[in-house]
């Protein structure tokens, strides 16, 4: 275990909605998507200061991003990544998502699940006020009640609109969030799609309403 400091960083903690429903897709299959999910995302955000991810439970999960400017948009690389199912072939989650913001006294660079500090309190207040509600993600912060606020709006009226998506609509965004082009996007997909096609699942995804809040979330947490 090892001591994080005052910083304010971003934890992430998730579960998978619906996993154990009869007609989920194979449980056991679980882990592997997020484990692969949380290693594209290290991949594609190598300066976000991203811990391994630690899986709980059997649906539920957590990880801690050093740089919380980086937050928000891993937090949708990671949904995308696991509704868009590998880009058609295989098994498609849906995750719900808490993003806390705040100091981190101690984080067990194994476990980050086990780690103390206002920012995983805020996280797990942030997962706990989606019980019951059709939401999908919401944040919460110990570093500042103005952002907290305003977060919070910005936050739910982006999680209406993800939650709109298509799974194809969601690989194509999953492309967009770690800035390939609509060719690579279009290549990305099982079978390839033409770039047209890529690009019309971003329109209808309203791509560019989804920048505009991840520029809005950079500027104030950065």
């Amino acid at each position: 275990m090892s001591a994080a400091g005052s910083n304010c960083m971003a934890v992430l903690t998730g579960d998978i909605v619906g996993s154990r429903k009869a007609d989920s897709p194979d449980p056991r299959k679980l882990a592997g998507s997020l484990q692969a999910a949380a290693r594209e995302a290290k991949k594609a955000f190598p300066g976000a200061g991203l811990s391994a991810i630690d899986v709980f439970r059997g649906d539920s999960w957590q990880m801690l991003v050093e740089h919380p400017e980086d937050a928000l948009r891993i937090t949708l690389f990671l949904r995308t990544f696991l509704q868009g199912g590998s880009g058609s072939a295989g098994a498609s989650w849906i995750t719900r998502v808490g993003i806390g913001l705040g100091p981190a006294e101690w984080v067990d660079s194994r476990h980050v699940s086990r780690s103390q500090g206002k920012a995983f309190v805020a996280s797990g207040q942030a997962i706990d006020s989606l019980s019951g509600s059709r939401r999908h993600l919401a944040m919460c912060s110990a570093a500042s009640y103005e952002l907290e606020r305003s977060g919070r709006a910005v936050v739910t009226l982006l999680d209406a609109l993800v939650r709109r998506w298509t799974k194809k609509q969601a690989w194509a965004v999953c492309g967009a969030l770690c800035g390939l082009t609509q060719e690579a996007i279009a290549a990305a997909f099982v079978p390839p799609v033409g770039r047209r096609t890529a690009g019309d699942h971003l329109e209808r995804a309203d791509w560019d309403a989804v920048g505009a809040a991840l520029k809005w979330w950079e500027e104030r947490t950065g």
